[in-house]
């Protein structure tokens, strides 16, 4: 009889080589144009004036965050539906072109909304609806790919935009005229379409169209969904839009020229989400000691080496700007960590538990999320960048807190019910 700590221990390495296989390709390459958005976001923040280089951050977070907001979650209804094995023989150029419809309503009302409410130059009121509207269809067909397994290709994709603002800063370099925020927000526009227009090709090769639709009624459900997509990006980009109300440009550009530097964590957390829903939904229930703790680990060491190594080589790279920034590293590494450890239960949830349970977590985490940032608003009031990052941590523990707690119920359940069988 073979040993169970050997049994155990293979069943180990054959786990891991099994989600190493799968994460290798679109890890990497997403790791890729991570480097260069690293790069290119880092250089323009060094070499444009501070006021623009707030400007930028801003329009950057909200082209984000509007977007994930105007697709009305259907990314995670399509990612759903078409990695189920009844996913096939669904006419998705219909599916991606209403849903793309759809969102123009958002787009136009998220717009006049954020013109109300910031004082941004003319170039950006212009390029905000525009992104808003090719980021819709961009997540849309990268949730398309995921559900294709076409991971390596949604990884690239989805980050390509921000990648080629290495190329708007090459630009100013050649051309001194260019080096500057219109130069780098039509960079971005362009990138953008050319990644919308080239995920779509590549769904056309990879998703044959079949008759089935998405009825309204299915539609309507990604509205449960949206609240949960928002929180991903509500801790960080959210409480940068917050900021941008709060903060003049130049204390943002401090936070976003800090902040750039650990992307690398929600890098790491796009790129298991994307992967870890559909792949769960084949799989269906199972055990997560082992991912909690690998990916646990991981997090808490990758967190320690930024907070020690970050910190210095942010000083060296930008001289004597935005050492307000600088100093809140150690704090955003934390926020990072947490970041990531929310993956597997978030993503588990999402993809398996029924409709009832997750209209129930989407709203207790909105509103924990919510509750969260309305505290770090104050705290930005009062302690300015050191406000803003410690507002950062709370909203992503909530979210880790709020996520486990209802994942921990519908596992319980769940076990039960394989028990009594």
């Amino acid at each position: 009889m073979s040993n169970p700590k050997v049994q155990t221990s293979r069943r180990w390495l054959a786990g891991a080589e099994y989600w190493l296989r799968l994460t290798a390709g679109p890890g990497g390459m997403a790791a890729a144009t991570t480097a260069f958005t690293l790069a290119g976001t880092s250089l323009l923040f060094r070499t444009l004036p501070e006021t623009e280089a707030g400007h930028l951050a801003l329009l950057l977070s909200l082209g984000e965050l509007l977007s994930m907001v105007c697709v009305l979650g259907m990314p995670t209804v399509l990612t759903r539906l078409y990695s189920s094995p009844q996913g096939g023989g669904r006419d998705w150029p219909y599916d991606v072109a209403l849903t793309m419809g759809v969102s123009l309503l958002p787009v136009a009302i998220a717009t006049a909304l954020v013109v109300q409410i910031y004082e941004l130059p003319s170039l950006g009121i212009v390029y905000l609806p525009f992104i808003l509207c090719t980021l819709t269809g961009l997540q849309v067909s990268v949730a398309l790919l995921n559900a294709a397994r076409r991971y390596t290709w949604s990884a690239v994709l989805l980050r390509l935009p921000n990648a080629m603002l290495l190329g708007a800063w090459l630009a100013g370099v050649i051309v001194p005229s260019l080096s500057s925020l219109g130069a780098a927000l039509a960079f971005h526009l362009g990138s953008a379409i050319v990644s919308l227009v080239w995920g779509l090709l590549l769904l056309r090769k990879a998703m044959p169209s079949g008759p089935l639709r998405i009825p309204v009624r299915q539609r309507l459900e990604g509205l449960a969904f949206l609240g949960s997509s928002l929180t991903m990006v509500m801790p960080d980009q959210g409480l940068v839009a917050v900021a941008g109300r709060l903060l003049a440009p130049q204390e943002l550009a401090a936070f976003a020229a800090a902040a750039i530097l650990l992307r690398p964590f929600r890098l790491l957390r796009s790129v298991l989400a994307g992967i870890l829903m559909p792949e769960l939904i084949r799989r269906g229930s199972g055990r997560y000691r082992r991912y909690f703790l690998a990916l646990g680990g991981f997090a808490a060491a990758a967190g320690l080496l930024a907070a020690l190594v970050v910190p210095p080589l942010a000083r060296w790279f930008y001289g004597a700007r935005y050492a307000e920034g600088i100093a809140v590293v150690p704090i955003l590494a934390v926020a990072g960590v947490l970041h990531v450890i929310t993956v597997v239960q978030k993503s588990d949830f999402s993809a398996r538990a029924p409709a009832a349970s997750l209209s129930s977590y989407v709203l207790a985490l909105v509103l924990g999320v919510a509750a969260a940032m309305l505290v770090g608003a104050l705290g930005i009031v009062q302690m300015r960048v050191l406000g803003l990052a410690l507002a950062v941590v709370l909203a992503e523990a909530t979210e880790c807190a709020v996520s486990l707690a209802f994942w921990l119920r519908f596992r319980r359940v769940e076990l039960r019910r394989v028990s009594a069988v």
